[in-house]
């Protein structure tokens, strides 16, 4: 038998030359002629793959947060301060038509009053100033709550400042709203301007909802 035939160290069993374990009782085999027992090869072991193309695997080559052991997370809901520039730029926009409205009527009913003489009484001023305020509050309320509810209901999914900003409005499952879910979102907003509690509100919770967001089942999520 030639020299490089394998026997079993503990059986003496012959084994295939490719063997490294007895096929009989699993005992280390051993070379003919040498007493050297045939060390299992260990297979090589394998570099994990990089998830970042052209990048080497292991810390270096991810990003620093993820080496460092932090978790890039993105939110995808709108942020209190995105809503809050989104704010501004709709107060902007808003003003450009309830001002100019508001100026009219002011300026008819201060004609209206400089036509009474130097020193009007009171009886004579009230029935001027009056009406300029009961048509002034719904119209400039009124303007207000078209805007956001027909914006929001729309396919722009928002008003024109949260479109600037990119965030949209939908319901808890992602979808478009209508237009009376946007209306009852829009007047659950007195109750969000308490205080500003309900506003602030957006800066805490873990889905970034205000109080007339929870009210409404509604979220502001990123576009």
């Amino acid at each position: 038998m030639a020299d490089t035939t394998i026997f079993c160290s503990q059986c003496g069993t012959p084994n295939l030359t490719t063997a490294r374990f007895c096929q009989k009782c699993g005992g280390t085999v051993v070379l003919l002629g040498t007493g050297a027992a045939v060390a299992p090869s260990a297979p090589a072991a394998m570099a994990p793959a990089s998830p970042y193309p052209g990048r080497p695997a292991g810390a270096q080559g991810m990003p620093p947060a993820m080496a460092a052991g932090q978790a890039m997370m993105v939110s995808p809901y709108g942020g209190f301060w995105m809503r809050f520039l989104a704010v501004v730029l709709d107060s902007f926009i808003i003003n450009l038509v309830t001002l100019p409205i508001a100026f009219v009527v002011a300026g008819t009913s201060i004609a209206a009053i400089s036509h009474l003489g130097p020193n009007p009484a009171p009886e004579q001023v009230l029935p001027i100033i009056l009406p300029m305020f009961f048509i002034l509050i719904p119209v400039i309320l009124g303007i207000n709550w078209l805007y956001e509810a027909i914006t929001t209901s729309s396919g722009m999914e928002g008003t024109v400042g949260k479109r600037i900003v990119g965030v949209r409005v939908t319901d808890l499952a992602g979808r478009r709203i209508g237009f009376g879910r946007a209306t009852g979102r829009h007047f659950a907003k007195i109750l969000s301007g308490f205080m500003c509690i309900g506003y602030i509100m957006a800066a805490f919770t873990e889905k970034k909802q205000g109080l007339h967001d929870m009210i409404a089942g509604t979220l502001v999520v990123k576009r």
